[in-house]
């Protein structure tokens, strides 16, 4: 079967969008990424297999009309124009949207050229589009209000021919406000590849001279980094070999040097810049303990697992969580970490120096993860959309 996935970024690099690729054409498939193309890329490229088609954009140009798509027509034109023509020349079978935006795309080449349209959420799109930066400035929230995100949402899902999502909690949420029968719907968890971990021939290399923290992804003021740091200022005390390692993009207003030197603990702080997928993993398995803290005030945070709580569990660390529903019930129900308050620095102290005072627990946790690590692996949670797609074939 020939598979058209359609990106609304540029590719590479987009992990989940990847991995799918590869495992279905691990499975007899051939796929194609029709994307944009920020930095001149080549128009065509063979990327692991992966026939990968760019159409160029100027950054400048996709931010402006990417968040206005609901209220003109110029974007949604621009992109049917060139998937007609490509999709025709390639004899493509599925049309694959990743994410919400360009599902009104999928539909009208569905309805004029006959193809079966999947949508692939990454995100809970109308609850997670109402903390977009860009949608809560003073223009931004009367774009956001103009545009009707879950009336649009409600509308596609009703109009694909199946949807998948990342997590279970997610999939109840479709079928309860959408009302989408449950067979219309795939989970398909965004976990680690198990093969790609063990590949790293990641070392146990702790430094037993410090009790190390660690945390890599999106540096901004909803993962609570700040409240980590201010939490040093009275861990410090009492860890006086307390380090706390911070791996990813700083987001303007959220440099965690800047916040270290503010509460004077700049010498326990350690920012490692944006790392390669193999320094990342290295300096998570040297640390003795990991945090994710996110925020409980949105709708899809507490209906699904990020992929750094799975990466955690790959590498049978403890971790420290935030409140949110479902990691928390993930955290505490296979106990293989602890859950505190993310906006309170007290909360967070009293649940890294638990985890610092009683290493019979952390070891605990560790054993745990290890006991269940490999039914969170890529290799088993794609299984569901290999399988869709074989049966689809099929039945052509």
């Amino acid at each position: 079967m020939k598979i058209a996935m359609v990106l609304e970024r540029q590719f590479p690099f987009d992990e989940r969008v990847e991995k799918e690729a590869l495992s279905l054409i691990e499975n007899g498939h051939t796929v194609y990424i029709i994307s944009f193309n920020y930095d001149k890329l080549p128009a065509y490229e063979l990327y692991k297999n992966i026939h990968v088609i760019r159409f160029g954009i100027s950054r400048k140009a996709y931010n402006k009309l990417s968040p206005l798509h609901r209220l003109q027509p110029f974007y949604k034109w621009m992109w049917i124009k060139h998937l007609k023509y490509l999709l025709k020349i390639h004899k493509i079978d599925v049309i694959h949207i990743h994410d919400l935006p360009l599902a009104n795309v999928g539909y009208f080449l569905k309805r004029r050229m006959g193809y079966k349209l999947i949508l692939d959420q990454h995100e809970l799109w109308s609850e997670t589009v109402k903390h977009y930066r860009h949608y809560n400035t003073f223009t931004g929230k009367i774009v956001r209000a103009l545009s009707r995100w879950d009336a649009y949402e409600k509308k596609q899902f009703k109009r694909a021919d199946k949807i998948i999502t990342v997590e279970e909690p997610i999939k109840q949420w479709y079928i309860e406000h959408i009302g989408i029968p449950e067979e219309k719907v795939i989970v398909v968890p965004n976990t680690p590849i198990k093969k790609q971990i063990e590949e790293l021939d990641l070392k146990e290399q702790k430094d037993k001279s410090s009790f190390t923290l660690y945390y890599a992804g999106k540096i901004d003021v909803n993962r609570y980094i700040g409240s980590i740091i201010r939490a040093l200022v009275q861990l410090s005390v009492k860890i006086p070999e307390i380090k706390f390692n911070i791996a990813g993009k700083i987001a303007r207003g959220c440099d965690p040097r800047m916040i270290a030197e503010k509460y004077n603990v700049s010498k326990y702080v350690n920012y490692l810049g944006e790392l390669s997928y193999l320094d990342m993993m290295e300096y998570m398995k040297q640390a003795d303990l990991c945090i994710s803290l996110l925020p409980v005030n949105s709708e899809e945070l507490n209906r699904t697992i990020v992929t750094k709580i799975y990466q955690y569990l790959q590498l049978q660390q403890p971790m420290l969580v935030s409140r949110t529903e479902y990691i928390k019930h993930f955290v505490e129900g296979n106990q293989i970490g602890l859950v505190v308050n993310e906006t309170d620095p007290g909360s967070i102290a009293d649940g890294i120096l638990r985890c610092y005072e009683d290493r019979a627990m952390m070891k605990r946790f560790s054993e745990n993860a290890a006991k269940i690590k490999n039914e969170f692996v890529w290799e088993k949670t794609v299984q569901p959309l290999v399988d869709y797609y074989g049966d689809s074939g099929r039945s052509k």
